[in-house]
């Protein structure tokens, strides 16, 4: 499962890759990354924060 950090709140996103490794018999491989493209962002109707701050909710998340 690959996603960047901004579309999903990182207690939900743990859910999910846990999730997602109990279901898959522990071969769920999660990556993630600070995004970049805005108009992802606008299509799944995200706010699309300053890159400063992309980057620090990647080391949070991390």
């Amino acid at each position: 499962m690959v996603t960047g950090v901004t579309y999903r709140y990182p207690a939900l996103l743990a859910k999910i890759i846990t999730t997602l490794d109990v279901l898959s018999g522990g071969r769920a491989m999660p990556g993630l990354g600070g995004t970049w493209l805005e108009r992802e962002h606008h299509a799944l109707g995200a706010p699309y924060p300053p890159t400063a701050e992309r980057l620090d909710r990647l080391e949070d998340t991390l």
